[in-house]
């Protein structure tokens, strides 16, 4: 527990539990409890609430308790003109996939927030009307994303300052009750840093006219783009961690998925791969060889490793209008 409230205007809280004897959560409790009674006429800068376990089977009475002080630490953060709050759950037994952002914050008309980072909360559709309008930074760390509403599902549109977003771990779900599949758009008209570590969606769109550097961790089961519109990208580091297996059937569909995605990357003047993305894409080598490379501007390739393949090199390079393109090993 990290307690920052007596000299500087900066609020912290580690809910981990701990062994009997050593206070426990009833003091963490307590310390949150007093801090949110006061009434500081002052902003406070930073907000920063975790809970990394929990007891397991708590009461009903009990569990209502903690919900009901998730909210008051978010109501305080937001009544605080706070710029940066990071409110991470580790556990969830309320609800299967986290508690729902409108139960948690209600609604927002407008706040000060600048960097948010939720951990484990349901993303629904309240998220995308909420009163974020100075946020430039957002962080989605084991978040289920869902709308209430079938068709599309874009949960940033009206963030119109966001410039960084990091999604890790997250999962989209894609189909409703009814077998309709959704699809989940991410619109950032002013996104500048993208970065997507093992998130989970059949069907994602990608609206960045300014990004410049994305970053992309993933397997190509998990994740399909329908659509990437990036004409400013400028820095790629891609990993693709399964490797590229073909089935009976599939090997058109993953052949192409693998080109879809380099094609949608053409902009980029630096790429980074490394090894092990190498070793996963092998089977795809000879097919890339074969197609026309899309990296026309590609002035830096970057590997993390020692070699890199003859065709698959050449796939990288042959496209570039470069003279020099140079390949780093890092």
């Amino acid at each position: 527990m990290n307690n920052h409230c007596s000299s500087s205007p900066e609020l912290g809280k580690d809910g981990k539990r701990r062994r009997e004897g050593e206070g426990g959560d009833a003091t963490a409790d307590r310390f949150v409890e007093n801090v949110l009674s006061l009434r500081h006429p002052f902003s406070v800068r930073s907000v920063s609430y975790a809970v990394y376990e929990h007891e397991e089977e708590e009461g009903e009475d009990e569990e209502e308790k903690k919900f009901a002080q998730f909210v008051k630490v978010i109501k305080y953060a937001l009544s605080h003109d706070t710029q940066q709050l990071a409110f991470k759950l580790s556990y969830v037994v309320e609800a299967e996939y986290g508690y729902r952002f409108s139960d948690l914050f209600g609604t927002i008309l407008n706040c000060s927030l600048k960097s948010l980072e939720l951990g484990h909360v349901y993303i629904d559709s309240g998220f995308g009307s909420s009163g974020f309008q100075m946020l430039t930074t957002l962080e989605l760390v084991l978040c289920l994303l869902a709308s209430d509403q079938d068709g599309e599902f874009d949960p940033f549109s009206n963030f119109p300052c966001l410039k960084n977003l990091v999604m890790s771990h997250c999962r989209h779900l894609d189909i409703d009750m009814h077998g309709n599949e959704r699809r989940l758009k991410i619109c950032g008209p002013q996104l500048l840093s993208l970065e997507l570590e093992l998130v989970s969606s059949s069907n994602m769109e990608i609206f960045a006219p300014r990004l410049r550097f994305f970053r992309l961790e993933h397997d190509l089961e998990s994740l399909n783009f329908s659509k990437l519109t990036l004409p400013s990208l400028d820095d790629a580091v891609i990993m693709i961690n399964d490797e590229v297996e073909f089935m009976e059937g599939n090997e058109g569909s993953v052949r192409q998925g693998v080109v879809s995605l380099f094609q949608d990357l053409s902009n980029v003047t630096t790429l980074q791969l490394d090894s092990v993305t190498i070793e996963d894409l092998s089977s795809t080598f000879e097919f890339l060889e074969q197609q026309a490379s899309p990296f026309t501007k590609l002035k830096t390739l970057m590997v993390k490793g020692d070699t890199v393949p003859y065709m698959l090199l050449n796939y990288f390079l042959k496209g570039s209008s470069s003279t020099e393109t140079a390949i780093e090993f890092v």
